[in-house]
C-alpha cells in the first residue's frame, strides 16, 4: 500500500473511532438516564406504599382499648379499612449489565475492527501466504466461453462452439470451474476483473448442479459475490447482500479456510475486506468458480474483457 493510501486509511480509521466514541457515549448516557428514571419511579412507588402502611398503622393506633371491651370493639369497627395494595417486589431487577462501560468498549472494539477490515484487513497479507496456482478447466466451461491455452483467462466468445457433452460441463449458464479442488486447509487466489461490468466469483462444491438454470447460493453449494452494471456489488448469500465499497475493485482476492467454514473476498489491491461467508460446514471438495457473464452495454462498455487469474506475490 502506498504512503498516500496509508494516510487515507489511518485518517478514516481515526475519524471512525472518534465518531464511534461519541455515539457510544450517547448510548451509555441514554441508558443510564433510563435506569435512573426506572429507579426513581420504583422509589416513588415504594414510598407510596410505605405511606399507605403508615396511615393504616396510625388509624389503628387511634383506637384505645379500655376495660370497656364493648365500647372499644364498637370504636374499632367504626373505622373503614381497605387492604393496602402492596406489590411483590421480589422479582424486580434492573437491566444494567447490557450497557456497562465494559460492554460498550467491547462493542466499540468490534465496530472498529470491522471498519478497519473494510479499509485494509491486517490479516490480508497472511492470507496471501496461502496463495495457490489456479488454472481453469475447459471441460467444465460453457460452450460460449473461451478459455485461454494457459488456463488463466476466460471470456465470452462470439459464437457457441461445438464441445463434447460432458457431465462436468455447464450447459446453460456462462460458468467455469478450476481444475484444482481443495478439501482441507487454507487457500487464496486473485482474479483481475478490471474493465468488466458483470462477473461472478467464488468457490463451489464438487457436486453442484451444472445443467440448466442455476441459482448461486450457499444452499446450492456456491459461495460467490458478483458485480452488475459496473457498480452494484453484492454477495449471493440467498438473499443477496449488498456490499458497500469506496471504489469498485479491479482485482478480487478469494480466501478459503476449509476447517472453519470461511470464504472471504478482498480488494486485491488495497486488502479491504469485501464480504465473508462464515460458519459453514464444508464436507466435500471446493473448486474456484468463475463467470465472466454475458456481454452488456454498447461498444464502449460491453463486458468483453476476460477474467484473468493473476499471480500472487505474498510479500507485496
Amino acid at each position: 500500500m502506498s504512503q498516500p493510501d496509508s494516510a487515507h486509511v489511518m485518517t478514516a480509521v481515526m475519524d471512525y473511532i472518534r465518531r464511534s466514541q461519541a455515539e457510544l457515549a450517547r448510548v451509555i448516557e441514554t441508558k443510564q438516564k433510563k435506569i435512573e428514571s426506572e429507579r426513581n419511579s420504583l422509589i416513588e412507588k415504594l414510598e407510596g406504599e410505605i405511606l399507605q402502611l403508615r396511615r393504616r398503622k396510625s388509624e389503628l393506633n387511634e383506637v384505645e382499648f379500655t376495660n370497656d371491651a364493648v365500647w372499644s370493639l364498637e370504636n374499632f369497627l367504626s373505622l373503614t379499612f381497605t387492604e393496602p395494595q402492596v406489590k411483590n417486589w421480589s422479582d424486580v431487577t434492573f437491566d444494567g449489565d447490557e450497557f456497562t462501560e465494559q460492554g460498550a468498549v467491547a462493542a466499540l472494539e468490534r465496530a472498529v475492527t470491522k471498519e478497519i477490515k473494510t479499509l485494509c484487513d491486517p490479516d490480508w497479507k497472511e492470507m496471501r501466504r496461502h496463495a495457490v496456482d489456479v488454472t481453469l478447466d475447459p471441460d467444465t466451461a460453457h460452450p460460449l466461453l473461451v478459455v485461454s491455452p494457459d488456463g488463466k483467462q476466460v471470456a465470452r466468445g462470439d459464437a457457441k462452439r461445438t464441445q463434447p457433452k460432458k457431465p462436468e460441463r455447464f450447459d446453460h449458464v456462462l460458468n467455469v470451474l478450476a481444475k484444482e479442488g481443495f478439501s482441507s486447509g487454507k487457500f487464496y487466489y486473485e482474479v483481475q476483473v478490471e474493465d468488466k461490468n458483470h462477473w461472478d466469483l467464488g468457490v463451489a462444491n464438487q457436486s453442484i448442479n451444472r445443467k440448466g438454470d442455476i441459482r448461486l447460493s450457499p444452499g446450492n453449494g456456491y459461495w460467490t459475490i458478483y458485480l452488475r452494471k459496473g457498480k452494484e456489488l453484492a454477495a449471493n448469500a440467498g438473499p443477496a447482500a449488498n456490499i458497500t465499497v469506496r471504489q469498485t475493485p479491479k482485482k478480487v482476492g478469494v480466501f478459503v479456510h476449509y476447517e472453519v467454514g470461511e470464504v472471504s473476498f478482498y480488494d486485491g489491491d488495497s486488502g479491504a475486506q469485501l464480504f465473508s461467508f462464515v460458519g459453514w460446514s464444508f464436507t466435500e471438495k471446493l473448486f474456484p468458480f468463475f463467470s465472466p457473464s454475458a456481454n452488456h452495454g454498447d461498444n464502449n462498455n460491453n463486458n468483453t474483457a476476460p477474467l484473468i487469474i493473476t499471480p500472487v506475490k505474498p510479500g507485496s
